[in-house]
């Protein structure tokens, strides 16, 4: 059995353990432990000692340090001013630096990032004190600048030049993530985008815990009604929720009586006010429900209790170079699934074969699409099977143990 350690290097709040970071974080953390890979998650918000001792959160996956760094300014500061966190984040890394300086078979991983700690890592923890440093990249900083909520009114003059700031510091943090020993990208896009700058760099893409998977619901009853289900973050700039309620309104009544559309996550209070304002507009006050934000354990039960599952993101840098989780989560449900023609769906997904997919994020042909599955609904528990194969096949963590190992462990 081979032996070794990875430290994960982030700028995630460890202490909520749920959403599509942890999740990916947590299958990479179980790939390498088949290998006897010992894995330790650290993050800039946790505080530890030379003499700290490990919290186990399952076999050979441990959580350094506590939260007393969380007691300050910096749980509660805004986004742009936690990317310019140069203090905490040098001190956090001067403390990984003296912990971990005389250890052998050691990598880190950094993973997920901001402008101060991708700075930060790459000129003093890789460039000066010379440790093994590699990159996760699953989304452009770029892309999820340009699709930060934009201001209107007066606001949106008083506030252009912070956007436009926060634009040009995604391109800068993106440009700096180029000076690591290599990195994991997680789609196609992505790979080409970095290619060039990298002599070590591997493709993995979406992955999750099948085994703590599909969960079947039992067979629907005539007079149910069809469950359509999303989870995750209710945004329309990176996955298309008010579109789809506005395809849900232009169905015919008499099909739209039969409907339900289940709402499962986290969202901004301006987001739930457009919701809650769209969801009247259109009358569907009986059809729409938000269900508040369920942890990363309850919301797979959740999933599986719907007859599909909805993920219609738009096309733009962030969906189109990243990739959702969220897709390989729902498959594995074996819940069939809706989505959008992006990023590398298409090189997994066959409309009508294994899943349904719409090729523009556009509520009429959104409808349609919704109008052609509520009319074949035979098909879907066929569907929503071959999905969950398709999840086993090409996105189940332990597919990746031996390429993730190789990749980080054997030098080049």
């Amino acid at each position: 059995m081979s032996t070794g350690t990875l430290v994960f290097i982030t700028a995630a709040r460890l202490d909520l353990l749920s959403g599509a970071q942890s999740a990916r974080m947590l299958c990479y953390a179980k790939a390498l432990s088949i290998k006897g890979i010992s894995v330790i998650f650290t993050s800039v918000y946790y505080s530890f000692q030379k003499d700290e001792k490990l919290k186990i959160i399952e076999e050979n996956i441990y959580l350094l340090g506590n939260n007393e760094r969380l007691e300050g300014h910096s749980r509660r500061a805004l986004p742009v001013i936690k990317e310019f966190n140069f203090i905490s984040t040098l001190c956090y890394l001067r403390q990984l630096n003296i912990k971990y300086q005389k250890q052998k078979d050691l990598t880190f991983l950094l993973y997920p990032s901001n402008f101060a700690l991708s700075l930060a890592t790459a000129l003093y923890f890789r460039a000066i004190k010379r440790n093994i440093v590699f990159i996760e990249k699953n989304e452009l900083h770029l892309g999820i600048a340009l699709n930060l909520p934009s201001p209107v009114g007066f606001l949106k003059i008083l506030f252009f030049p912070a956007l436009f700031f926060q634009i040009l510091l995604g391109a800068l943090t993106d440009f700096i993530e180029i000076f690591f020993d290599g990195m994991i990208c997680i789609s196609t896009r992505m790979y080409k985008l970095y290619d060039k700058a990298y002599k070590n760099l591997v493709l993995i893409s979406i992955i999750t815990d099948t085994e703590n998977g599909g969960i079947r619901k039992p067979e629907q009853k005539k007079t149910e009604n069809f469950k359509i289900g999303y989870t995750g973050t209710l945004t329309e700039k990176r996955d298309g929720i008010f579109t789809l309620i506005k395809a849900i309104s232009l169905i015919p009544l008499w099909s739209q009586n039969k409907i339900e559309c289940n709402l499962y996550g986290s969202i901004t209070r301006s987001n739930k006010k457009h919701l809650t304002h769209l969801i009247n507009k259109c009358h569907l006050n009986e059809i729409v429900r938000y269900f508040g934000n369920y942890d990363s354990v309850s919301i797979k039960s959740v999933q599986s209790e719907h007859n599909l599952l909805v993920l219609p993101r738009p096309s733009n840098l962030q969906t189109n170079f990243g990739f959702s989780t969220k897709l390989a989560e729902y498959l594995s449900s074996g819940v069939p699934v809706l989505t959008t023609r992006h990023s590398d769906v298409s090189n997994y997904l066959i409309d009508g074969g294994n899943g349904f997919i719409v090729d523009k994020h556009n509520p009429v042909l959104l409808k349609n699409k919704l109008i052609e599955i509520l009319n074949n609904k035979d098909q879907l528990a066929k569907i929503g099977e071959k999905g969950r194969e398709t999840a086993l096949k090409y996105f189940n963590y332990s597919n990746y143990s031996s390429t993730l190992f190789n990749f980080l462990f054997h030098k080049k």
